[in-house]
C-alpha cells in the first residue's frame, strides 16, 4: 500500500509539472502586451505595460497575472568625426550637408563615448549598405571616450554609417550615425 502511495504521488507530481510546464509555454507563446501588441513592440527608454495569461488546450484563461510594466533602459553611444583626409594628408571638408571628395580612400578620425560600462563595443563603418571596417574596443568604462581612425571608399557617391555595437545576445546598436558621400 505504502509503495502504491508514493508511486501514485510522484506521478501526480509528474503531472503537474508537466501542467506547468505547458502553461508557462503556453504563456510564453500567448504573451501580450496591454495593447494586444507582440512584444516586438517594446521600445528602448519608454515604459511599455503587459500582461501575461495561461490557457489551456481549448483556449480558455486558466490564469492571467496584472498588469506589468517595464521600461529597457540601454546606455547610449555617441559618435563624433573630428577630422577627415584624404592618403597624401589634405584635409576634407566634412559638415551636415557631407563629405565632398574625389580621392580613392578617406581617413577619417573620429571618438566614440558611451554611457555605460562595456566589456565588448564594436564600431561598424558600412558605405551603402556594406560593412568596410569594424572595429573592437574592450573594457570600456562609463563616459570614457575611444578614439578611432578608419579608412573607406571615397569615389563612390551615398552614405557613410558609423554604428556602435554592444555585444550581448542579440547584440544591441546603442549608436549610430551617418553621413552623406557626395
Amino acid at each position: 500500500g505504502a509503495i502504491g502511495l508514493v508511486s501514485k504521488g510522484k506521478q501526480q507530481r509528474a503531472s503537474e509539472r508537466r501542467e506547468t510546464i505547458n502553461a508557462l509555454y503556453t504563456a510564453l507563446n500567448e504573451t501580450r502586451l496591454y495593447n494586444n501588441e507582440r512584444m516586438d513592440g517594446l521600445k528602448r527608454n519608454r515604459w511599455t505595460y503587459w500582461r501575461v495569461k495561461a490557457v489551456d488546450s481549448f483556449n480558455n484563461t486558466t490564469v492571467e497575472s496584472g498588469i506589468n510594466e517595464i521600461k529597457i533602459v540601454v546606455a547610449e553611444a555617441e559618435i563624433t568625426l573630428n577630422k577627415v583626409t584624404n592618403l597624401e594628408g589634405r584635409e576634407i571638408s566634412l559638415n551636415e550637408n557631407g563629405i565632398t571628395s574625389g580621392s580613392d580612400m578617406l581617413l577619417i578620425n573620429g571618438k566614440v563615448k558611451y554611457k555605460g560600462d562595456s566589456k565588448f563595443l564594436i564600431l561598424q563603418i558600412l558605405v551603402n549598405d556594406k560593412l568596410v571596417d569594424q572595429l573592437l574596443f574592450r573594457d570600456v568604462k562609463k563616459n570614457e571616450t575611444r578614439n578611432f581612425e578608419t579608412s573607406v571608399p571615397g569615389r563612390h557617391k551615398g552614405k557613410i554609417v558609423f554604428q556602435v555595437l554592444k555585444t550581448s545576445s542579440p547584440s544591441v546598436i546603442v549608436g549610430i550615425k551617418g553621413i552623406i558621400l557626395k
